[in-house]
């Protein structure tokens, strides 16, 4: 929300030590030209949802953390890099993709027996049921609603669950 708690918070977040720090967004859609909803960062413990609109809380978060973990680590870059007003080049150094590595691990489709390429279901896989609970809290708001990451507002609660758990899977 922007405010000096939040932010401290996030900054508490960064000086505490961590093995990995994930970071995702939230985008209007799937293509590499969506607005960017929501920048997420986190770790196994604690997940931050940092709106697009403060770009330089963002920017920071960017340049504090020396490497990331991220899911299709190529399409968060593009759009980090966008609302982070940051060349591409800088962002992308700093991420490893975590996709890849799942799909070393295993190259398989789900048709074919394997996990397949999602997030959910190799969190799924890896922590239990329990990591699909937000994904289908999210489905389940946007059918009820009518609505979908473009048009949606991204404050509500089960919305704010739903950013804030992917980097934390």
């Amino acid at each position: 929300d922007g405010s000096t708690e939040a932010v401290a918070g996030i900054e508490a977040f960064l000086r505490r030590p961590h093995p990995y720090v994930a970071i995702d967004t939230e985008t209007t859609g799937v293509s590499w030209g969506d607005v960017v909803r929501t920048v997420q960062i986190g770790d196994s413990e604690d997940g931050w949802v940092i709106p697009a609109a403060f770009d330089q809380i963002i920017a920071h978060v960017v340049r504090s953390v020396p490497k990331f973990i991220a899911w299709n680590m190529a399409f968060d870059a593009v759009h980090l890099s966008r609302v982070a007003h940051l060349p591409f080049d800088t962002v992308i150094a700093k991420m490893r993709d975590t996709a890849v590595l799942a799909g070393v691990l295993d190259p398989r489709a789900e048709h074919q027996g394997g996990v397949g390429r999602g997030l959910k279901p190799w969190a799924i896989r890896l922590c239990g049921e329990g990591a699909g609970v937000f994904e289908d809290e999210r489905k389940r708001y946007f059918r009820k609603a009518g609505v979908s990451w473009e048009n949606c507002d991204w404050r509500t609660p089960i919305l704010v669950r739903y950013a804030g758990s992917d980097p934390v899977l």
